[in-house]
Parts: structure tokens; C-alpha cells; sequence
């Protein structure tokens, strides 16, 4: 099997035009149709009583734009730091900044969303399980995705340490310890 190239990966992506309406998602498939979906796409755009129409890969993940993806920023003089240290370069992480605002890269959605926190109880294959997760609002793609990983640097964070309250919402209140007594 070749490299991926955007022939090879324009024939294999299947695509998927969302909308809500009523207060409820609808999903329109068109397979590999691109100009279907495109066509779709556009009279959902024009019709006013749909709200977040969105033109969907369903089996494909895309990057965000340039300016959110991680990137290495060289200075033509040293910098230094506060403990003295000299710094020629810095890893610029665009996307942590959002991440931490609550908002998320949908490499499926091709859009920044706000993902929504689950609490748990919900199915996978059939199976019910019980762990927490953060997923896109509207194609419900979840943050142990692999895509979602792959461009959101929270996500890797709550996949391999997952927490048990919102990410987007405030921090859990610590308990206070009870003084001892003196006996």
C-alpha cells in the first residue's frame, strides 16, 4: 500500500451533511459524493430554519488551520529565561490556549467547537461504559479519538489521565479537612 495521496484520500472519504432543525440533529449521507454533499451542504446554508449546517468526513480526520497547529519559533538573538538559562527556540502550542477556553478542533467537523462533557454511562459496540468523556457536539466524536488527540493537547492529557469533572467548567471543590482535637 502507497503513501496516502489527496487522490487516493479524495476517492476513500465519505461524507455526511449536518443540521439542526427543531431542536434535533439531521444526517444526510452521500458516500463519496463530494459535489452531493457540497450541493446539500449549500441549500442547507440557504434555508433559514436550519441552524449549524455542517459538511462532515466520516471516516477521515482533518488538521486545523496553520495557525492553531504546534510550531517551533527560532530567535535570531538568545533569549533568556529567569533563571538565567539561554533560549534560541520555543514550542508554541496555539491550540492548548482554546483547549483550556473549552473550545476543540473537530478534525471530522472541519470546524472549532465546543465539545460537550459526558459524565459516563454510555455505549460503545453494545457495551456500556463507565468513564467520562468530552465529545463534539454535533457529529459526537469523543476526545479518545485518535484524530481528536492528534490536534486537541487536552485531549491526550484526559485520555491517558481522565478526570471526573467538566474540563470546561469549574474546578472540583476540595474538602476541607475537620481540625483535630486536642484530648
Amino acid at each position: 500500500m502507497g503513501l496516502n495521496t489527496a487522490n487516493d484520500a479524495a476517492i476513500r472519504a465519505r461524507w455526511q451533511v449536518i443540521w439542526v432543525k427543531d431542536r434535533r440533529i439531521h444526517r444526510v449521507g452521500t458516500g463519496d459524493d463530494m459535489h452531493e454533499a457540497l450541493r446539500l451542504y449549500g441549500l442547507a446554508v440557504a434555508s433559514p430554519e436550519r441552524t449549524n449546517v455542517t459538511l462532515r468526513c466520516q471516516n477521515m480526520g482533518f488538521p486545523p488551520p496553520v495557525k492553531y497547529r504546534p510550531r517551533v519559533v527560532t530567535f535570531d538573538k538568545p533569549r533568556r529565561l529567569k533563571d538565567g538559562t539561554p533560549v534560541t527556540s520555543v514550542r508554541v502550542v496555539p491550540m492548548a490556549k482554546l483547549n483550556r477556553n473549552g473550545i476543540w478542533w473537530c478534525p471530522f467537523c472541519i470546524q472549532l467547537r465546543r465539545f460537550v462533557f459526558e459524565k459516563g454511562w454510555w455505549t460503545q459496540e453494545q457495551v456500556w461504559m463507565a468513564e467520562p468523556r468530552m465529545r463534539c457536539p454535533i457529529c459526537s466524536v469523543s476526545h479518545d479519538s485518535m484524530e481528536v488527540r492528534k490536534w486537541n493537547p487536552l485531549a491526550a492529557r484526559l485520555f491517558y489521565a481522565p478526570q471526573t469533572h467538566d474540563p470546561n467548567g469549574p474546578p472540583p471543590r476540595r474538602r476541607r479537612r475537620k481540625p483535630k482535637e486536642d484530648s
